[in-house]
């Protein structure tokens, strides 16, 4: 399960970058077909927040494991929020036609919007997730805003004489490709203001985009008002947490005990003394416990890992926090001696590469090792 977590993660975090290099170079994307890249787009918008969401953020908040990305109390305002800039960056995906212009204009501030949170997320999320996570997905939204911004100005005109106005003949072309009045200069006042927008070049555009922002967050957050959302919930759902980017709740956990955890390795640490070999009594968190090499190596390589590379380090915390609590509510089946000493030898393998890591990594690891739970 682990090994295919990580293909889902890795593929697009190999892939856009190539796909970025080639498009600065050939001026276009290294899949082509149409179809291919709206699979691979969707496969990078859908799957890596479903399985963030579904298998590494936590359910709620706590002191002593992982806590949760988002509050829970305010999560709902921030999935509708994915899903509202999912939905519609799914939609330029799947489609190389233009949108009616206020349609066509609402999906690129959604998108931007999307943008910008898949950002915030990161620095909430403050780990290395972000690199397999938030930058596909960040990279992904930017190619398909460019690919959208080429899109209008192709398909509605060659030469543009003004920033109001353009040609007869690519008024023409324009109502070709799409017979919709959305697109004739005798349309709405709504439907003129958005035509000529989406033909601004880039950079009077998007300052304008991104003033748009303001009232899409307000017209959606006066509809989850009516389902008994806070108007603020979007900026509680990042603040009311402990241990993240935003989070404001950190203090709640200065003075909490956690309660001492079960593991793996300390698990297997009290099996049959022929089998694990205890070395000597160790004392965590005010408790007398089995010290044997295998838990010292163990807590001497996470003490590394948590110097040399600590965001690393906090996901495999979560991780193991994880399996430490599934491991405390089974601990009487834990204790047998037969199946602590069939953990303490499952172990080994990693025992060994936990070494391999001190001994590469540190200058004296003996002495590291040994002074573990003094």
């Amino acid at each position: 399960m682990s090994i295919l977590l990580l293909i889902v993660l890795l593929f697009p975090t190999v892939l856009y970058p190539i796909e970025v290099m080639y498009a600065l170079t050939k001026n276009r994307r290294i899949i082509s077909h149409p179809t291919w890249r709206a699979l691979i787009d969707g496969y990078t918008l859908v799957v890596l927040p479903i399985v963030y969401l579904s298998f590494i953020d936590e359910g709620g908040n706590d002191c002593c494991s992982g806590s949760a990305t988002f509050s829970p109390e305010h999560r709902p305002t921030m999935y509708i929020w994915i899903v509202w800039c999912v939905g519609w960056a799914l939609v330029a995906a799947a489609t190389t036609k233009l949108l009616p212009p206020v349609l066509e204009v609402l999906l690129n501030v959604s998108m931007l919007f999307g943008w910008i949170l898949n950002y915030v997320v990161a620095f909430q999320v403050n780990e290395g997730l972000w690199v397999v996570g938030n930058i596909p997905i960040g990279i992904c939204l930017t190619m398909l805003l460019i690919e959208r911004h080429y899109l209008v100005r192709g398909k509605l005109t060659r030469q543009v004489t003004s920033r109001h106005d353009i040609l007869d003949d690519d008024i023409s072309e324009a109502t070709r490709l799409s017979p919709s009045p959305s697109y004739s200069l005798e349309g709405s006042y709504w439907y003129r203001s958005a035509r000529r927008l989406l033909l601004s070049p880039l950079l009077s555009k998007y300052p304008v985009l991104i003033a748009l922002m303001l009232p899409l967050f307000v017209l959606v957050t006066a509809l989850l008002m009516l389902f008994g959302q806070q108007p603020d919930a979007l900026v509680l759902a990042f603040t009311q947490t402990y241990k993240h980017g935003l989070s404001q709740l950190d203090h709640e956990c200065l003075n909490v005990v956690c309660p001492d955890d079960h593991c793996l390795c300390t698990v297997a640490a009290s099996g049959p003394p022929e089998v694990v070999r205890p070395v000597r009594m160790g004392v965590r968190r005010g408790r007398t416990i089995i010290c044997n090499r295998q838990l010292m190596v163990a807590n001497a390589f996470e003490e590394v890992i948590a110097e040399r590379v600590p965001g690393v380090h906090r996901l495999i915390r979560r991780y193991y926090d994880r399996v430490g609590d599934w491991v405390q509510r089974d601990r009487q089946w834990f204790a047998q001696p037969r199946i602590a000493a069939a953990t303490y030898r499952l172990m080994k393998p990693a025992e060994w590469f936990f070494v391999l890591v001190l001994y590469t990594c540190t200058r004296d690891p003996e002495s590291r090792i040994a002074k573990q739970y003094l």
